[in-house]
């Protein structure tokens, strides 16, 4: 290895696990809120099980795909060490209430094999935290889950 012969510790390269770092600068209470409002499960929905117009479902998987492509084409080409690229791919799914919106966003999880993240917000809303703060504890506990 090539670090085994230094003597200066502060010219170690160390890698920690994100929650292990969580606890060290002190942001572990943010994990324990959120996994306390939210539960985590695999997805058994398949997108073909959806009711969706077909043009809706054409444009959908294509952007699932077009988004995968370029996650590898900018790995093998190394395009995000000088252009940094955002890693997710955001859906904005509206409507009614039994639309399907939950369902959509199960079969896309499963399409690109990750887990869901369901938060309910009534309980977290109780939180003194801001709604920014509380946001980014949400979507950080799902990067770190690798959920949606």
């Amino acid at each position: 290895d090539r670090y085994q012969s230094r003597d200066d510790l502060t010219d170690m390269l160390v890698k920690l696990d994100r929650r292990v770092l969580d606890c060290l600068v002190g942001l572990e209470d943010e994990s324990t809120e959120v996994a306390e409002s939210a539960s985590l499960y695999s997805p058994s929905v398949e997108l073909g099980d959806v009711v969706l117009p077909e043009a809706v479902r054409t444009k959908l998987l294509r952007m699932l795909t077009s988004h995968g492509q370029l996650k590898a084409y900018n790995k093998r080409v190394g395009l995000s060490k000088d252009i940094p690229q955002p890693d997710g791919l955001v859906l904005l799914l509206c409507g009614p209430s039994g639309s399907g919106k939950t369902m959509t966003a199960n079969a896309v999880a499963r399409q690109m094999g990750k887990k869901v993240l369901l938060v309910n917000f009534p309980v977290l809303a109780q939180s003194t935290r801001t709604a920014a703060s509380t946001a980014q504890s949400i979507f950080r506990e799902a990067e770190l889950q690798g959920a949606v």
